[in-house]
Order: C-alpha cells, then structure tokens, then sequence
C-alpha cells in the first residue's frame, strides 16, 4: 500500500533522480545546484542532530528563513523525526507578531538563518520552551543569554551524521512512525483582522495536493522554476517545493540582497539564469511583470509598438474567454494574421522571462481579468487558482489541459476535493447560484492549534467553510464573486459583492485603475 507521506514523497524521487539538480542557490558569484541526493543526505543529518537533542514525534520546530537550499534539508529533516515544522514569514516586522507564533506553537526548537537572527535574538529570553537554535549560515557569536544554545548549520550537519552513525535505527524507527494523518505543519494567518490562527496541515494534505497539481500541469522534466513566493506559505510549499520534487525538476531560490528591496530587485536577472520553465506569481507579481513589458515596449516605440498593440487587440478579441473561442466571420480573417503576430512578439516577451517560459501560475487572490486577457494575448497564459491555506492550498486551477482555461473563473476543482456552493442555512445550491464556498476531501485541514471553537466554526457538518463567496458555472469552472464578511448592505435589504463591482468597474473603464465601494452600513 502507497504511504501518503512527505518522507515517502522524498524517498520516492530520491530513487527515481538521485544525481540529478534538485535545488540552485546563489553562492556569491553564480548559481550552484544541489542534487537529490545530496538534500536527502543533508535531512538527514539534521534529522540525526534533532534526534540526538531529544525531539520527539509531534515536538514543534520553527523554521525562519529565506528561501535556500538548507530551508528544504531543515524542513525534511523535521518530518523524518515526526516532528511538526513551523515555518514562518520573513515578512514579519514586529516583534510581537514573531512572538506570538513562537509562543503559541511552543517550538522546543528554532532553525533560524543569520539574516533573520537579530529579529529573533531579542526574543529568546521571553520563550522559555526554546531549548536550541540552529543557525543557517554564519554563528551570530557572543551572547547575552546562556541558554538556549546556539549551534551552526556545519555543526549540526556534522554532529547529525555522526549520531545516525553511531545509531543506525533510531532513524528509521522515528521515520517509520510518521502515518500519512500524522501533522507535517503549523502555519499562520496573516491576523489583519484578528489574532493568528495556526492551520495544523497533515502529510496526506500535503500529499493529496501535490498529486493533484501534477494531474493539471502535465509537462516534460525536467522542468524549472525560480522561486519567488515566501517559502513558509501553503502555496509555494504545494506548487512549488514538493510538487518540483515529485516530478525531478529543479527549483532556483532568489539571491538575497542586503535589503528586501535589493533582494526583489534580484528577480528579473534571476529568471534570466534560472530560465524558469513556469513560474508561480501573485497578483502584484504579475502585474509588475505587465508594467515592465509595457514600459519596454513603450521605450522602443514605433512601427514595433504598433504591432504589439494590435497583437494584443486582435488576441483579446479572437481567445474571447478562451474557453469559447470566436469564429465570427472578422475574427475568422484576424485569426490566421493575429496568429502570425503573436508567434513573433511572445518569442520577444518569453526571451524576457528566459526564453522557455510558458506559463505562469497565480494564486493568493484574484488577478483582474484585464491582466489575464492581456497575457494570454500575448501567448503567454496566466492561469488563475484558487485556495487557501486551510485547504493545503490549491482547490481549482485553470491549466493548459484542454478545456481548462476560462478567463474570469478560478478554474475546474481538483480531483481530490468536493464543493458545495450554500446558502445562508447551508442548503446546496445550483449551478449559476451564489453562495458560501464549503469544501471536503483529504485537502482540508486537520484543525486549527489550540482553537476547537474556531475549528468548529469552520468545520460544520463535514464541509470547511470558506468564508468566500462564489458560484460553479455549467461548465465546471469555479469563479469567486467575494467574502461574506465583506458584503455591502443596501437600504432595500440587498446584499452586493463590493470585489465583483469593483472589479466590473475597473475592467470596464479605461480611466479607473483602482477603486473602493463604501457603504457606511445602515440601511
């Protein structure tokens, strides 16, 4: 029987592509990769370290780091001991925000890099559970704390082999004890509007989604990425990290600047090295991607720019909503010209991007359908998902499958998960109908940490309540009209989506680029 779990996931590829690139980090001068093999080994060693200080199954381990080789060893190597991995954002400012989660996760351990340690540093003497740090990178040296203690990453990669040595089960005991039910992770919700929840996903989530992934994005390996999401989320986890690793395909970490802007200034030399096949993105990213385009196409002026903006003009027409196509008798003599130009100005637009990138993949929230429109325009598509983090994360996706792909829809639901659009006594509701997004299947989340009240909120009678509103279309396709919480209330009682009238308004009116309904709630 196939276990569904991430050391399975792991062993399994390791098998399949032992020698060949699995990870590429910036050494200073270049890029340098990684293998299979050599991440595998690297686990576990950390795995060993962690063993031989005392973890036990279901211990908690924070992980703060940017996106690197080593991110991918630390986490595997928690999963191989039965522990929980906390991976946490590199965006987090505030002391208090970082605090928390610790606290509330009661990490026993912290693997930390050196450009994340002084935001932690300060903290150490207010978390009593923290037994170790690791340090990925340089030893920060002295301290003013004693306790917990400090080892670096070469230390631990060291100490770790030489316990697996002298202790040649204990690994495979631990490893062998992991079911695929068994918690691989403890994330956090952002907590703009409340205080953080900690969503506990099990391995068989994760395992489910990637299967899942892989069913709509067929393509021949290897293929490659530069990773551009914050590694701790659900998404680059799924989409990225382990579906890369199932399929013996290779992933680019961003080089690092000294600030966070200098490190997204890194991006586009990176895509340019790292000749990224597909590439993850979320609204901002793409659109920043647009404006890029734009500018340089704008720079070149002329007779080049002319045709540009008729290929876009005549694509927009012809694709429709891609999955209805027109075949009007204007767009039956455009086709044949549009298709000529557009063959010309995508190879321009992809040598930007690499010169193999043939999709890209967006999630975290909606892209307006101007941009989607516009993309696939220009043959290069970018197909919308949907998710959240409760569900591991990805629930529907456009793809280049065919007949997968509706401009404006969130896509075709993946195999493994069920949907029920409900109403407000959470009866189902009919195709075209709008209402709650409820989801079940071995996507959805074992619960939030220490938090059975909102657990029940969210789990009813066997479906996870999104909160977000939607509806299925007779086609299958998923499309997102907003959330519940964020309903206007008109004076006859009504209740109006603010994100669908925003987004008719923007996509329908040259001059709104950005918009805000207010309503002061008070019919």
């Amino acid at each position: 029987m196939e276990k569904k779990n991430l050391i399975a996931l792991l062993e399994e590829s390791v098998q399949k592509y032992s020698n060949w690139t699995f990870m590429m980090e910036y050494n200073g001068s270049e890029y340098a990769g990684s293998t299979f093999k050599e991440i595998y080994d690297e686990a576990h060693n950390v795995a060993g370290f962690l063993l031989s200080k005392g973890i036990k199954k279901g211990d908690r381990a924070a992980l703060l780091s940017e996106g690197r080789n080593a991110w991918v060893s630390a986490e595997f190597g928690i999963f191989l001991t039965g522990g929980i991995s906390v991976p946490l954002s590199v965006k987090i400012k505030t002391r208090e925000e970082l605090l928390f989660r610790l606290k509330h996760s009661s990490s026993r351990f912290l693997i930390v890099s050196d450009r994340q340690w002084d935001k932690t540093a300060v903290l150490i003497k207010e978390l009593p559970s923290l037994e170790f740090i690791v340090i990925i990178g340089n030893h920060p040296g002295t301290t003013d704390f004693k306790k917990p203690e400090i080892y670096s990453w070469n230390n631990v990669l060291a100490q770790g082999s030489e316990y697996n040595r002298d202790n040649p089960d204990k690994l495979k005991q631990s490893k062998n004890l992991v079911g695929e039910n068994d918690p691989a992770t403890l994330t956090y919700t952002s907590g703009t509007t409340a205080e953080p929840k900690g969503i506990v996903l099990s391995h068989k989530n994760y395992w489910v989604n990637v299967e899942d992934v892989n069913t709509f994005f067929k393509l021949p390996i290897p293929f490659y990425t530069l990773l551009i999401l914050p590694w701790d989320h659900s998404f680059a986890h799924t989409a990225g990290l382990y579906s890369f690793l199932k399929k013996g395909s290779v992933i680019g970490a961003v080089e690092p600047g000294k600030t966070e802007i200098g490190t997204i200034r890194n991006i586009p030399k990176n895509i340019k090295e790292i000749r990224p096949t597909y590439l993850l993105v979320v609204p901002a990213l793409a659109e920043s991607f647009r404006r890029s385009i734009e500018k340089k196409i704008e720079e070149t002026g002329g007779f080049a720019e002319k045709l540009f903006n008729l290929t876009v003009k005549w694509g927009i027409r012809v694709l429709g909503d891609a999955y209805h196509k027109r075949y009007d008798p204007l767009s039956l003599v455009i086709w044949p010209f549009y298709l000529l130009l557009r063959a010309v100005i995508s190879k321009q637009i992809k040598s930007s991007l690499g010169g193999r990138i043939r999709f890209m993949v967006c999630g975290g929230s909606a892209l307006s359908v101007d941009h989607v429109r516009w993309f696939a325009a220009l043959g290069l598509p970018v197909y919308q998902g949907y998710g959240l983090s409760e569900t591991s994360p990805v629930v529907s996706s456009n793809s280049m499958e065919r007949k997968h792909f509706k401009i404006g829809s969130s896509g075709k639901l993946f195999p493994w998960v069920k949907i029920q659009i409900a109403d407000e006594d959470d009866r189902p509701l009919p195709p075209g109908k709008i209402g709650e997004v409820t989801l079940k299947g071995d996507c959805v989340m074992i619960g939030y940490w220490n938090n059975k009240s909102a657990t029940d909120e969210s789990m009813r009678n066997g479906w996870f309540h999104t909160g977000d509103l939607g509806y299925m279309d007779k086609d299958g396709f998923l499309f997102i009209t907003g959330r519940i919480k964020s309903l206007l209330v008109g004076e006859d009682g009504e209740k109006y989506s603010p994100e669908a009238l925003e987004q008719h308004l923007t996509d329908n009116n040259p001059v709104i680029k950005q918009i805000m309904l207010y309503n002061q709630q008070n019919p």
